[in-house]
């Protein structure tokens, strides 16, 4: 293992991009029967920088590469810096966790590391020594430090949030200065000859460190797992919102949402969709395997008022001998011994597991997911209490970018808890609740009838099939992350033979997609048809899952004026060019609108000001698509009267729009 501890700045001059030209290659040849790998994963080292507010870290990899291909096609020295940062509430397995993208491309990569850890509150290297014992996770020998980085704390003021009252107030760190922050890691790190000789940055939570590492003028890669105003105070966050819009359009940088809620945060306060890369946890290398059949794994839960364990416990000894079942035990999982808290095998032992979750996000959910173990939550109607227990959606992080207007993405903050509608809606948009094959109850009578009478095994093998399929997605966006970071740095893109005969991986509607979950808008929609809709990313066919044009409402506007079609617009992540329109028909009624809708691309929302590119005949229940041909940053949907057949009122065009994505072809 090679250790690699950063010391001193250096007299180096700005990094200027791009690049210099490669350095003399070094690799480590394997024998290898694997197939050849895309040209931009072929790289001989890799060092990643990790840092952040509550857990910062230098991480330097040794990559060892299998010798797929030659060296002359090789980029060789690829070196990545990644910034990082884990919840409290997981900050002892957060070493674990800072790997996994190496363990999901185990099969590409041979990696050594040193990881430099540094909390908030630390003010001396001994707090730093102290800090070191998540290392028992992965091995000591994985840990370093640099002290410079405790200068930062120095910028940290701890603050009492406002979401919680009485005597058990939430606090959190928000930094006295985002400039100063800025300019003092400049100071201290900007000369940096690790960090000069980047070629890609990664970073994570607080994203404000994305901005950090920004400086040096090489790719960033942001993985959101929070809002994005963590650490900011109320004063800085309208500029660094404005900072972070510019960042993610900015075609140098790659962002991405751990879960659909991350997301859909991003584009409450900025207007920018990201894609969602789910967690994948391939490090825990354990599968469901209920050896303790009559054991039901408990997640730590916290509760100031009642022993969970002991709840659960009562009841099922009640349940079982009333019904003649076998009874269950409930363990909770800070209960186990160390020696099976140390690894993930004995997770997997148990009969399922119950989650009440205390956060929007926790990574125990994908980690037990990844692994096929069935888990039971709470119902869609009491989620809500449970995830808006997080300090993280407290309203003291609200924030949106200058000119951006947050209610026309989303009808409610995600920072209100005070408002039931409210955190049902933002509920909704968590993985507890969007993926597949998780089991729900509204009571503990509930719960333990599911529990003796489910095929457990059945739903761990679809538990494991979905993963599989967000595995391939998470594979496919990273590959092509380096593929980008490599292009950035002028190297042709070599296509093997198997990727020919594959096809491009830039083909699939999710690396295409401009409009999924972009700010909408169009003719006056019904309250059960909002124009969210019809690009929420949900393709169902039925009513209510579409975006459906309010007549009466569109009357009241007109102050009597004549109404006779209406329209959808979206704004498209980036300017398109030529691209490919899908649409998803209602299941039913679309001679509402004759059968036939036209497109149209604009440069801004006013349809009159847009320019018809394409329309298309749209019976019921179908998809179908065409190619819109033109240039524009929005584009336009529209449904127009005496222009179809089979019209229901032919003066009157309805739309009715369950789904629309608009594809790149540029």
């Amino acid at each position: 293992m090679t250790t690699t501890t950063t010391t001193g700045a250096a007299d180096t001059a700005t990094p200027i991009w791009p690049p210099p030209p490669p350095r003399t290659p070094h690799f480590h040849w394997q024998a290898t029967t694997r197939p050849p790998l895309p040209l931009a994963l072929q790289r001989s080292r890799t060092s990643i920088f990790m840092m952040a507010a509550a857990i910062s870290a230098l991480l330097c990899f040794r990559v060892s590469r299998d010798a797929a291909l030659p060296a002359a096609l090789r980029i060789p020295d690829l070196v990545v810096r990644r910034s990082f940062k884990v919840s409290h509430s997981v900050a002892a397995r957060a070493p674990v966790v800072l790997v996994s993208r190496q363990h999901m491309l185990s099969h590409l990569f041979e990696v050594d590391a040193t990881l430099h850890i540094l909390d908030a509150t630390a003010r001396t290297s001994e707090d730093v020594a102290r800090l070191h014992t998540h290392c028992r996770f992965i091995g000591g020998n994985w840990c370093g430090t640099d002290e410079r980085l405790l200068e930062l704390n120095e910028l940290f003021e701890e603050v009492v949030l406002d979401c919680h009252t009485g005597d058990h107030k939430a606090r959190h760190h928000f930094l006295r200065s985002a400039r100063e922050y800025h300019d003092r890691f400049v100071r201290l790190m900007g000369n940096d000859p690790q960090l000069l000789s980047a070629d890609l940055f990664m970073c994570g939570e607080p994203v404000l460190f994305c901005r950090l590492l920004s400086h040096f003028g090489r790719p960033v890669i942001g993985y959101i797992s929070t809002p994005i105003s963590v650490y900011v105070r109320a004063e800085d966050r309208s500029e660094w919102y404005q900072q972070f819009y510019e960042m993610a359009l900015d075609e140098r940088h790659i962002f991405a949402a751990t879960t659909p809620l991350f997301a859909e945060w991003v584009a409450y306060g900025t207007g920018i969709s990201l894609p969602v890369i789910r967690p994948m946890c391939t490090y825990t290398e354990a599968t469901y395997w209920p050896k303790r059949a009559q054991e039901v794994l408990l997640l730590r839960t916290i509760s100031l008022f009642w022993d969970t364990e002991c709840v659960l416990n009562y009841f099922a000894r009640a349940y079982a001998d009333s019904s003649a079942s076998p009874t269950l035990s409930f363990r909770e999982s800070a209960s186990l011994s160390e020696k099976e808290r140390m690894g993930y095998s004995a997770f997997s032992e148990f009969l399922a597991a119950v989650i009440y979750p205390y956060s929007p996000s926790q990574f125990w959910f994908y980690e037990l997911y990844a692994m096929g173990v069935p888990i039971y939550m709470p119902s869609r109607d009491t989620l809500p209490l449970y995830v808006s227990q997080d300090y993280s959606i407290c309203p003291d992080f609200e924030g949106s970018r200058p000119g951006h207007a947050p209610d026309r993405v989303h009808p409610h903050s995600p920072f209100d808890t005070d408002d039931w509608a409210a955190m049902t809606y933002w509920a909704a948009f968590t993985d507890y609740l969007t993926l597949p094959h998780i089991s729900h109850f509204d009571s503990v009578p509930s719960l333990l009838r599911q529990l003796h009478a489910a095929d457990h095994q059945k739903i761990s093998h679809s538990m494991q099939r979905a993963h599989m399929e967000h595995l391939g997605v998470a594979m496919s966006f990273w590959s092509q992350a380096l593929e980008l970071v490599a292009s950035l740095r002028g190297v042709p893109r070599m296509v093997s033979r198997t990727e020919q005969v594959a096809g491009d991986l830039d083909a699939s509607d999710e690396h295409r997609d401009l409009s999924t979950r972009q700010p909408s808008g169009g003719s006056p929609a019904r309250v059960d048809g909002a124009h969210r809709l019809a690009n929420d990313g949900e393709t169902r066919q039925d009513h209510p899952h579409e975006y459906h044009f309010d007549l009466d409402a569109a009357n009241k506007v007109a102050g009597g004026r004549y109404v006779g079609g209406s329209h959808w617009w979206v704004k498209m992540r980036r300017m398109a060019t030529d691209p490919e329109v899908k649409v998803w028909s209602r299941d039913c009624c679309t001679e509402t609108y004759g059968k036939v809708l036209f497109f149209l691309l604009g440069n801004s929302s006013d349809i009159l000001s847009a320019t018809d590119c394409a329309s298309l005949k749209v019976p019921s229940k179908v998809q179908v698509s065409t190619i819109c041909p033109g240039t524009g940053e929005y584009l336009f949907v529209e449904a127009r009267p005496h222009v179809g057949d089979e019209y229901s009122d032919s003066a009157v065009a309805v739309l009715m729009l369950p789904e629309v994505r608009v594809l790149s072809r540029d």
